[in-house]
């Protein structure tokens, strides 16, 4: 067998060809996904308290909200929004965070600030966000 290959190197590098181009349409065929999918968990909280202008909409109701929730657990960003009538922060959290504590967590603090929110506003909407 050996001997039929040394004599023969055009038909052995004839094959290795043959196999690199099926390896090559081989690879081709495989599903590659650049980004995997991940999802981040993300809640978005919305304060609306209305006829409120945007300044004293964030003393009383965006800046406790923000400092009561910057020390969640597993919080990587908060961005915080308000205008007039509104208040939202946005919150992500690292992955793997279980969400349903992540949300217990944001309600039981929610619950805590409502003595310092006005008494006419309605508590604030915790949406979570699947992205």
């Amino acid at each position: 067998m050996l001997r039929y290959l040394i004599l023969r190197p055009i038909a052995v590098l004839m094959g290795f060809g043959a196999l690199i181009l099926f390896g090559l349409y081989a690879l081709g065929l495989l599903p590659i996904s650049l980004l995997p999918a991940l999802e981040t968990p993300r809640v978005l909280l919305r304060a609306h308290y209305p006829n409120t202008a945007a300044r004293s909409m964030e003393q009383q109701v965006g800046a406790p909200l923000r400092e009561a929730l910057l020390s969640l657990s597993n919080l990587e960003e908060l961005e915080s929004k308000t205008a007039n009538h509104l208040s939202t922060c946005a919150l992500q959290f690292r992955h793997g965070t279980r969400m349903d504590l992540a949300l217990q967590e944001i309600n039981e603090r929610l619950d805590r600030l409502a003595v310092l929110f006005p008494r006419d506003m309605a508590r604030p909407q915790v949406i979570p966000v699947n992205t």
